[in-house]
């Protein structure tokens, strides 16, 4: 260590050259530094003045522009028209000097005339340093800026050259002229602060007539642009100018860092050597602390090599123990496992220190287990044994442990415990492999018909079978260790127990018939089969019995001997054919006239059982043949149904019952049996089965049937690996042809299409009626959804051709709807029903008379091909979207208070799909952030248009939940607004889901108070059908609620519906939030909402969406209906008027469907009793309590007893399938109906003031 004090020498003088070196860089450094700072804040300044300029030209140009609108709206302007216009834009605007207009380029109107008379007529094309410009601004479509220009009055400016396109007959855009203004040069230069004030930079400016660098210069020296000076681009319109500076003396902002930085380089220099100096002197104290610390380290080596070779011995040990060792810190982690530890968690004692159990695959919430029980033995100080399970990591196994875990303290006081465990999994296994096979044992025995029993050598019952406890109505606990005595009389126990003595006592095996007097009173006759149970010694120690019931075949065989000769005799008289069997000869003797049964001369009919079975049908031959050898031997009563060919080649259904003689063997000897004719029964069987699984009207399966047949033929597509589909038809203006010429016409009708039906189908498919106008079709083998679309066409077709019913021509279409199975997810029947019913719908709504795909994968695969993320970007890109609009209007006062923007994709191959087509594979993708983004740009950017053309409609947008939750959100929609300054933010409102809020309410709660900030409005779009509706109107801060269309749609039959709808108008009105309906499809939906307070609304029965072109038309032409215009809300007091009327809707229509229905009898009925019904209920007391005093109410409870009694005639003529009784009841129920409601409506009124 001494020798090191010359080097130290060495390189201190070395350290003195380094930190010279360095002070010569840092300087280098600074200059550098310098001159880049200088440039930055050179370019700053000229930016600065750059964007000044463009800022003051931009707000010309602008205003200019709304001279260029004004003329296209208007070309044929005035001078004095086109002066009041300019007047506007160059009140107190010192910039622009003058503008003018030049229709076909020649010069007729300017704004001041007063010194510029000389210049109207002045043809620009005929001036060539002014028609290059003119021409380059109708060629590009945009504003040419030329100039700077001197002018006659003095001065000199730029000259904006804005083209003027209008619109023809033929929807074309057209040249019309030039709009010209002159911007003041000098005011320009002044308001962007180049001249009168103090620039720290010179500035200079090229590209006259905007041709940039390429230009002359025209404002500061030319030779700027070749010293080192900073440059900018100003962009124009057409062209640009470019801008040059250099700094015109020292810039202050530049510099402040160069003293820092040299006084921090001599600092830290400073401290450099002075650390090396200190260093210096602690060496010289570490040599000699060195010498002392080498002899304590080869004392300490001696100590260590002697601890080691003790370690390892006690290693050696604990890794050949055959049982766990682990040794856990106050954590559960491991300090210490012995290599059977580590080969159950396949890894080495090494690795598992400072890990815990979950670190080695085993399940977390087991590894909680080991830490939390670790712990509690711990905090208790005390050993404990304790039974616990384990995964062995490399096979997956659990095993089982008995473990000893002892806590105690380290030297540091620190909590260890030591824990050895040994495996029991093989004791476990085997104790439940016992328990199982005790238990299958038991299940075996429950489940014999016989009576199994176990008994100890004192007679006392070890175990009884199901059949045995039934018996004596007792449990298990309840018999083992009891004798006979318990359950017999005592001539009956000492019976069995002497029996049971030859069995224990003697080792015999006894087959023996005992009969026994039960408990409950009554003999019964066992066949008794008893045998003893030996050790493996050979001693008994139990007895097993079983015994069957054979009291009724004792009865039969009585009753056959005593009877034999009476059925000869009765056979001889009876109707039915009684018979013989000879087992032995297979003679058959006949008692009665087989002969005159089966069509043939008495004593045709051969006696030979083989002869016999030769008239049996072909499809029961193989059943009676099997039966005629069984009951050789077997004593189990016949009992056969089959058929048997008449002389003339029909077939006889025979229902035969037969009874065996035994002999002394108990084997049948002969067969005693009786043969009915069945065959009207089974006629009339067959026909009922046909009418349970068969439409009445149609003969076409019903809804039973076609479950079954669903059913089967899912499962068999499934199993084949084909498709089947599933088609829900609802036929377009049948009720209406019901209406028009009656039911008995409707029905000619069905029955013509279902016979039509059943041509197009395929074999194995199947055409069910549901009832009324509904049919479904199942479809199979259907390789892809392209093969569906033929034989839909077909159905399509053959529904459409005209039906001639009593020189009536009728002509409906239909509406299809489609599912597919299987399914990537798994579905059910009834599922799959429920998909088509919603397709037939949506069929529906989109116009009829089409077939519509429910499941998104089959619609794109009918289409060639399966939309992709992909795809959707390239329609984006391409242009492919489009947006639609759909009125929302005050159906009171018929104003138009906003519209919805609403996405469609016009696809190339596919036509225009709806959002529910495509919208859902993108929902949590990027991509829908950025259609999300399209639609609000593209409906500002129609705004902007309408607002150009005089409409300042509001819209709103929806948007979704990953786009509202992103950061940038406002900051993006921020940027969009100002692109379109003439769109107020007012103007535009967002459409947010109930759900899109859930996953971050705080969050979207401040995103949406940012944006209110910015002046745009939120609307909690389909309320009512979220999670938790009271909760997002106290966070979210949306001015209006819309009312989801379910609850619109159902509201005029679902007193439920009603009362959702009638809850969120109240609760807009409590929160003060706006409210409005979507989904208003029919007049009546109007008159409702309006009653309820909501005058708010948009849905087909105002208008269908439709593009953004034919909106101002539709605006102009838009009259409220008359129905809505007179309604006006009532007072709530009279709320529950409507409910009434609802309420008897709601029972209405359940009467009607049950006498629509196939099967009434498998409905419910409706309830009959006037005081019962909901509606009933309101009349009895507050309907009468409110209302009892209006005059019309008298009236009411006569016609609600009239509408029951009707009501109840046709539901009990539709059970009796009385079909003239049905139309005739049913026409006085709905004209009853009709009245109660125009009752009601008249209390209504009456309450109204005026």
């Amino acid at each position: 260590m001494k020798r090191l004090f010359p080097v130290i020498n060495v390189l201190s003088l070395f350290l003195l050259v380094i930190l010279a070196a360095g002070a010569v860089y840092v300087e280098s450094l600074i200059a550098k530094r310098l001159e880049t700072e200088t440039r930055a804040t050179l370019q700053n300044h000229l930016y600065t003045v750059k964007n000044r300029i463009e800022n003051n030209l931009l707000s010309d140009l602008q205003l200019a522009k709304g001279l260029v609108a004004a003329v296209a709206t208007k070309p044929q302007l005035s001078q004095r028209e086109f002066a009041q216009a300019a007047k506007s834009i160059l009140y107190k605007h010192n910039q622009l000097l003058s503008v003018s207009a030049a229709p076909e380029m020649v010069l007729e109107m300017i704004y001041p005339l007063e010194g510029n008379e000389t210049a109207l007529g002045l043809d620009l094309k005929k001036v060539p340093e002014q028609f290059v410009a003119a021409e380059r601004a109708k060629k590009t479509g945009q504003i040419v800026l030329s100039g700077p220009v001197d002018l006659v009055q003095g001065g000199s400016a730029f000259i904006a050259r804005m083209p003027v396109f209008i619109e023809n007959p033929q929807g074309k855009n057209t040249f019309w002229g030039l709009v010209s203004a002159l911007i003041d040069e000098k005011s320009l230069y002044i308001n962007s602060q180049l001249i009168g004030t103090d620039l720290p930079v010179e500035v200079a400016i090229r590209g006259r007539d905007a041709l940039g660098e390429e230009g002359e210069t025209f404002f500061g020296r030319a030779d700027l642009f070749e010293d080192a000076a900073v440059f900018a681009e100003l962009q124009l319109p057409v062209g640009s100018w470019q801008l040059a500076a250099i700094a015109t003396g020292s810039l202050p902002e530049v510099g402040a860092f160069v003293w820092p930085m040299r006084i921090g380089y001599a600092l830290s220099a400073f401290a450099i050597l002075l650390s090396f100096f200190v260093m210096n002197i602690a060496l010289k104290r570490t040599v000699s602390a060195q010498e002392r610390a080498e002899t304590a380290q080869s004392e300490l080596q001696a100590s260590l090599k002697s601890l080691n070779e003790r370690e390892t011995l006690l290693r050696t040990v604990i890794d050949e123990m055959p049982d766990v060792l682990v040794l856990k810190d106050h954590k559960g982690n491991f300090l210490l496992g012995n290599n059977t530890v580590a080969r159950l968690y396949n890894t080495t004692p090494e690795e598992m220190v400072g890990k815990n159990d979950a670190d080695f695959g085993v399940p977390q919430e087991m590894a909680d287990f080991f830490r939390e029980n670790v712990l509690a033995i711990m905090e208790k100080g005390e050993p404990e044994v304790v039974m616990e399970d384990s995964t062995d990591t490399a096979s997956g196994e659990v095993r089982h442990f008995k473990s000893i875990k002892k806590p105690f303290k380290d030297a540091d006081g620190n909590n260890q415990i030591l824990v050895i465990a040994q495996d029991i999994t093989e004791i476990v296994e085997a104790q439940r492999q016992l328990e199982i096979s005790e238990k299958k044992f038991r299940t075996i025995l429950d489940s014999v018909d016989a009576y199994i029993y176990l008994k100890d050598k004192a007679g006392h019952y070890l175990f009884a079978n199901r059949k045995v406890r039934e018996l004596w109505g007792a449990a298990m606990e309840d018999i083992v260790g009891f004798g006979d005595d318990k359950f017999f009389d005592h001539p009956t126990a000492k019976n069995i127990q002497h029996n049971d003595r030859l069995v224990l006592d003697d080792g015999q095996t006894l087959k023996v018939e005992e009969v026994n007097t039960l408990p409950g009173g009554g003999t019964t006759t066992y066949q008794s089969t008893k045998l003893p149970l030996r050790s493996e010694d050979g001693d008994i120690y139990a007895l097993c019995g079983i015994s069957v019931d054979i009291t009724e075949l004792k009865n039969i065989e009585k009753a056959l001997r005593i009877s034999e000769q009476r059925f000869k005799i009765a056979g001889e008289a009876a109707y039915d054919l009684i018979y013989e069997w000879d087992v032995e000869t297979d003679s058959l003797h006949w008692f009665g006239d087989i002969d005159d049964l089966l069509g043939y001369p008495k004593g045709s009919i051969s006696q030979d059982i083989s002869a016999w079975l030769n008239l049996i049908h072909p499809e029961d031959k193989d059943l009676l043949g099997d039966a005629v050898e069984r009951h050789r031997t077997s004593t189990q009563p016949i009992k056969y149904e089959y058929r048997i060919q008449h002389k003339k080649g029909h077939y006889l259904y025979l229902s035969d019952h037969a009874l065996p003689l035994l002999d002394e063997n108990r084997r049948p000897y002969r067969w005693i049996g009786v043969c009915t004719d069945i065959t009207t029964q089974k006629e009339q069987q067959l026909l009922l089965e046909f009418n349970a699984y068969h439409d009445k009207l149609t003969n076409l399966p019903n809804r039973v049937l076609l479950a079954d047949r669903l059913s089967q033929a899912m499962h068999q597509q499934k199993r084949r690996g084909q498709t089947l589909a599933v088609v829900y038809i609802d036929l377009d203006g049948f009720k209406q042809i019901n209406d028009q010429y009656g039911h008995d016409v409707g029905d000619v009708l069905l029955v013509e299409i279902g016979q039509r039906f059943q041509t197009l189908l395929r074999e194995g498919d199947t055409i069910a009626r549901l009832g009324g106008d509904e049919f479904v079709a199942v479809m199979l083998d259907i390789n892809s959804s392209m093969d569906s679309i033929p034989l839909l066409r077909r159905i399509l077709h053959a529904i459409s051709v005209p039906v001639l019913v009593d020189d009536v021509v009728l002509q409906v279409s239909a509406s299809l709807g489609v599912t597919f199975y299987p399914q990537a997810e798994d579905v059910d029947g009834d599922q799959l029903l429920r998909q088509a019913d919603q397709a037939m719908y949506q069929a529906k709504l989109e116009g009829k008379n089409r077939y519509y795909f429910f499941d998104m994968e089959h619609d794109r695969s009918l289409r060639g091909q399966r939309e992709t993320v992909e795809r959707i970007e390239l329609g984006l890109r391409q242009r492919e979207f489009e947006l639609y609009y759909q009125p929302k209007v005050n159906m009171h006062s018929g104003d138009v208070i906003g519209l919805e923007a609403l996405i469609r994709w016009n696809h190339p191959e596919d036509g225009l799909l709806m959002p529910g087509q495509f919208l859902p594979v993108i929902e949590d993708k990027p991509v829908a952030i950025e259609i999300g983004e399209w639609v609000i740009e593209d409906a500002l950017r129609q705004m902007d248009a309408w607002s150009f053309q005089g409409h300042d409609l509001s819209v709103s947008v929806n948007i979704g939940g990953l786009q509202l939750q992103q950061d940038n959100f406002v900051e993006r929609l921020e940027a969009l607004l100002k692109k379109f300054p003439r769109v107020a933010s007012e103007c535009l409102e967002l459409e947010v889901l109930e759900s899109s809020a859930l996953q971050d309410i705080q969050l979207v709660s401040k995103v949406m108070q940012r944006c209110n900030e910015l002046g745009v409005s939120f609307s909690l779009d389909d309320f009512g059908t979220g999670y938790s509706s009271l909760t997002y109107l106290k966070s979210l801060p949306a001015a209006n609620l819309k009312i989801d269309r379910t609850f619109v749609r159902d509201m005029l039959d679902d007193p439920d519906d009603l009362a959702i709808l009638e809850g969120v108008v109240g609760m807009s009105t409590a929160f003060r939030r706006g409210v409005i309906a979507e989904g208003v499809e029919e007049i009546a939906h109007g008159e409702m909402l309006i009653k309820l307070g909501c005058n708010l609304a948009q849905g087909f029965a105002i208008a269908k969406p439709m593009k953004a072109a034919l909106i101002p038309d539709w605006i102009s032409s838009w009259n409220p209906p008359k129905e809505w215009q007179e309604q006006g809300p009532i007072s709530r007091d009279d709320i529950s008027l409507l409910f009434a009327e609802i309420e008897h809707r709601a029972w209405l229509h359940k009467v009607d469907r049950f006498v629509a229905a196939e099967e009434p009898e498998e409905l419910e009925l409706p309830e009959f009793d006037v005081s019962k019904c909901r509606f009933g209920s309101w009349l009895d007391k507050h309907g009468r309590e409110q209302y009892g005093e209006a005059k019309a109410f008298i009236n009411l409870d006569d016609l609600h007893e009239k509408v029951h009694v009707s009501g109840e005639l046709a539901c009990k003529a539709a059970l009796k399938g009385d079909v003239k009784a049905i139309k005739k009841h049913q026409t006085d129920l709905h004209k009853y109906s009709h009245d109660l409601l125009n009752v009601l409506m008249l209390i209504l009124q009456e309450q109204s003031p005026g």
